[in-house]
């Protein structure tokens, strides 16, 4: 079963919203940032959101892996190109939780963003540089390196361009990411539990992000 790769479109997004929502079934980060079960409803919500998100920023670039047996999207990731100085106030902006009233989501939401974001402003700042911001493979297909062909498409980019890339990393991506010339740089640790009954399914616990870096080539 061949997998390739290519560039995902607006048509891919009922797809592309079932991987993601399947992938990060049991992350918090996704739970608050696109609250509810995994419904078509949900989902169509999640899609809504989305598709407005890549209008709205022409930096960013939606990879999609297919699986040419059965011609079904596996793997999509989206990596944003910086490819000039850009000032402080188009990077050191925070983004507006709207998307929900529920007071414990709204604080995670917040938190999640204001930490996260907070290692990009810290290294990324306005430098030229390529962001990882997503990576996701449906549960039935992971192992089979689809992620990893995501991964090598940007940094093939950033070498081509010259440029720095970054990403934040949950322990399960680490490897993939260690593989590609990604060092870790610093990370947080964002402990669930103040929350009244956590975040989500698998929002329990303490929750560690790593900012990864890979120099330019």
């Amino acid at each position: 079963m061949p997998l390739l790769i290519t560039h995902a479109s607006e048509f891919d997004i009922v797809r592309l919203m079932e991987v993601q929502f399947a992938a990060m079934a049991h992350e918090p980060y996704h739970h608050v940032l696109f609250p509810g079960p995994n419904t078509s409803s949900a989902r169509a919500q999640a899609g809504i959101r989305t598709l407005a998100d890549w209008k709205r920023d022409p930096s960013e670039k939606v990879l999609k892996v297919i699986d040419t047996d059965s011609g079904e999207i596996v793997s999509f990731g989206k990596w944003n190109f910086y490819t000039y100085e850009r000032p402080k106030s188009e990077w050191d902006q925070h983004m507006e939780v709207d998307w929900t009233t529920d007071p414990a989501l709204k604080e995670g939401a917040e938190t999640y963003l204001r930490e996260i974001h907070g290692m990009r402003h810290k290294y990324a700042t306005g430098q030229p540089h390529l962001l990882l911001n997503l990576i996701v493979t449906h549960p039935t297909h992971q192992r089979r390196g689809a992620a990893s062909m995501i991964v090598k498409w940007g940094c093939d980019q950033a070498d081509m361009l010259r440029l720095p890339a970054y990403l934040e990393a949950t322990a399960v991506g680490q490897p993939v990411y260690l593989k590609q010339g990604f060092q870790k740089i610093d990370e947080v640790i964002i402990d669930c539990d103040r929350w009244a009954g956590g975040l989500g399914p698998g929002g329990t616990g303490k929750h560690r992000y790593t900012m990864m870096y890979r120099p330019k080539q």
